[in-house]
């Protein structure tokens, strides 16, 4: 949010503001109690302690109520009620709480210094407000610019390690052999500032005075909750930081596979400085803090408000998606559908007769033999390979043994594991679906089971992402119309857990994508943008999605096939030629298609998808309606062989003077002797004679 000038603030003075602000719905506690409840989203509650203690005593004591007061109103004051109701709101709504509690911290922090407990939030010049900027544009995340989580964690675990009696690290040397392995170009390529030779006495000191949490067979890792707490005990909401450290981490057993390759980056890189939206966002919320001058509390000068508007840190632009290949996403679409009818019903089958024989048997999948679960599953599943119940599952009846990375991916496309063909098949409807219906994931991952389709099965039932109204910011539930396949393998998910849930298997009814655990300890995981992403990358793994030339895998994301379901629009419109995938958008009015796309893909995706058909129609010898562009290309570079130039950094350029506003493409429509008709046409403004 951007004011027009210092006093704007001020227009909204009311007789009775304070008690209106006292009586946020989103506050569950009394405005005066030493700790606050907060609902911003009903799905999370968020606690705030104000206990905090500072060089005078506790922030709730007398001496520091003004500052308290100030505090606690400015809070309230960082949430902006006048977009109640309209798109992005609710996630507004946290990020500027989120950001005003980060810039609270900062405060606490820094008391000493800038004599808060005796000059209070009147105190603060306009040198004090740009340092904290300052220092928050210095990494892209708070968790380094504010609170220094890395340097401060390194800090407490060398004291911790240092006060640790050696026979309790020589012990669980002796008990946990793997926590003296340590990846070595990993610790490198992080940069830390502690000696690689110390990191197994570390872990052992950690481990040994609690701060681990894990298990012998999926691997240890560091408490970040427990850590956090310890280091920022006098901070709100310095608990919220907790990173996972990686180099931390130990695993008794071999690391579980979560992929094959490396990923192809999916957002291009900021260079490691941050994004200009949370940079300009969170100006916004520390600019608020002069609202408290409507309240007659004490506050920075108004004069400081109006230099801070204009004080800026280097930011990249807001990291856009990278492109993938439309050959990929297609080849990947009919690698699903075919697995969804050769293998789905099979799969689903399979996994509820396991289910039913071990309720009938009072007994465990984990109790069976390989022998007795195949044949429960009966042999058509045996027939194309299952032999387990999970190559990651732990075995009561055999000595586990996980097998090695390049057996393991043998054996997953062999079709040896049970459980990695339901997440292979859950992948699979989760690609389509997100194919076709161009939703964020979490519309997606939240979808419950019984009431994802309405009675006719024609369309999906959505609560729609970045929509909110009403009491704790409720979203919006709107329905969409769905393709009869996507909704074929709906009813196959859906069809799982009422077979579970029949058989006794599970208690409740979870989300539609709710998936097994790879280790089969449990029933099912409710959906996740975890289980989500995991569901796509081991499917990925199981097809064999190309590499691109580094060596990297495409493991797509939600937010890629946003922009793929634009992109198919221009394809199959543009060009008249991709009939055998006409039937995914319909047989509709172009026109009326194209404005159900601008309605429901978000505007960067919709760039993004224009942009790589662009390039993909001029590597194609499409030229007739680019050359404007094509000489904007060569003069950056150097050459129109639109093979050699890399085609992630001109679709970055490209997008990059799209934002800027130097070109635009956009569809134009028309009608001729066949009917309407599109055409993407490329303007280049202010081009050099």
């Amino acid at each position: 949010m951007e004011l027009n000038s210092e006093h704007d603030f001020l227009q909204c003075l009311d007789a009775d503001y304070k008690s209106m602000l006292k009586g946020a719905d989103w506050l569950l506690s009394d405005f005066d109690a030493p700790r606050w409840t907060i609902a911003l989203e009903s799905k999370e509650l968020i606690d705030v302690d104000w206990r905090v203690s500072l060089e005078n005593g506790l922030l709730t004591s007398e001496e520091n109520q003004e500052l308290l007061e100030g505090l606690k109103y400015y809070l309230i004051l960082s949430v902006d009620e006048s977009g109640d109701g309209l798109p992005a709101a609710s996630t507004m709504y946290r990020r500027n709480f989120l950001n005003a509690m980060t810039i609270i911290d900062y405060l606490l922090l820094n008391s000493k210094s800038l004599e808060l407990c005796t000059a209070g939030l009147a105190g603060l010049t306009k040198s004090n407000l740009t340092a904290l900027l300052h220092q928050y544009g210095s990494h892209p995340h708070s968790s380094e610019s504010i609170y220094h989580y890395s340097s401060v964690a390194e800090n407490f675990m060398l004291n911790i390690s240092a006060i640790t009696p050696a026979w309790a690290i020589a012990n669980i040397f002796s008990e946990f052999p793997s926590i003296k392995d340590v990846q070595e170009d990993y610790f490198r390529e992080r940069r830390l500032n502690i000696d690689p030779g110390l990191i197994p006495t570390i872990r052992a000191a950690l481990f040994y005075h609690g701060y681990y949490s894990g298990s012998f067979r999926k691997g240890y890792h560091i408490n970040g909750k427990r850590i956090s707490e310890e280091l920022y005990p006098n901070t709100i909401a310095g608990t919220r930081v907790k990173p996972r450290l990686q180099w931390l981490s130990f695993f008794p057993h071999e690391k579980i596979h979560h992929r094959e390759f490396d990923g192809v980056p999916v957002r291009y890189s900021g260079d490691g400085i941050i994004s200009e939206m949370h940079y300009n966002t969170f100006r916004a919320t520390l600019y608020r803090l002069g609202a408290l001058h409507s309240l007659e509390l004490p506050a920075p000068p108004l004069a400081a408000f109006a230099d801070i508007q204009n004080f800026t840190v280097p930011v990249s632009s807001d990291k856009r998606f990278r492109s993938v290949p439309s050959s990929i996403i297609l080849g990947h679409f009919k690698n699903c559908v075919e697995f969804h009818f050769k293998y789905g019903r099979m799969i689903i089958d399979g996994f509820c007769k396991l289910a039913a024989y071990c309720k009938a048997n009072r007994t465990t999948m984990h109790r069976l033999s390989d022998k007795q679960l195949q044949k429960i599953i009966g042999q058509e599943l045996v027939k194309i390979g299952v032999k387990k119940l999970g190559l990651a599952c732990i075995r009561l009846t055999t000595k586990h043994s996980k097998p090695l990375k390049e057996e393991y991916y043998t054996k997953l496309r062999g079709n040896e594991g049970l459980i990695e063909l339901l997440q292979i098949y859950i992948g699979c409807v989760q690609f389509v679906l997100g194919t076709l219906m161009a939703r964020r994931y979490n519309e997606l991952t939240e979808l419950p089971l019984l009431q994802c389709l309405d009675r006719t099965k024609e369309w999906l039932v959505i609560n729609l992402e970045k929509t909110s109204k009403g009491l704790y910011r409720a979203r919006d539930t709107q329905a969409r119309p769905i393709d009869p396949l996507p909704v074929s393998m709906i009813r196959l998910l859906i069809r799982l857990q009422r077979l579970l849930k029949r058989f006794g298997f599970t208690e409740d009814y979870k989300r539609l994508f709710s998936s097994p655990s790879t280790t089969g300890c449990k029933g099912l995981i409710n959906a996740s943008v975890v289980t989500w992403n995991h569901n796509l990358d081991i499917m990925a793994d199981y097809f064999q999605t190309p590499l691109d030339k580094h060596g990297r895998r495409y493991y797509i994301r939600q937010h890629q096939l946003r922009r793929f379901f634009a992109l198919m629009f221009f394809h199959i419109y543009g060009h008249r030629g991709i009939n055998a995938i006409r039937w995914m958008l319909g047989h509709q009015d172009i026109e009326q298609i194209y404005r159900y796309i601008r309605a429901n893909v978000d505007g960067a995706s919709l760039q993004g998808a224009l942009s790589q058909f662009v390039l993909e129609d001029m590597a194609n010898g499409r030229l007739e309606s680019y050359q404007d562009l094509a000489d904007l290309l060569k003069e950056q570079f150097g050459t129109r062989a639109y093979g050699l130039y890399d085609e992630e950094e001109a679709d970055l350029y490209i997008q990059s003077k799209l934002a800027e506003g130097s070109i635009s493409i956009e569809p134009v429509f028309f009608t001729d002797e066949n009917g309407k008709q599109m055409k993407i046409i490329v303007r280049v403004f202010n081009k050099t004679p």
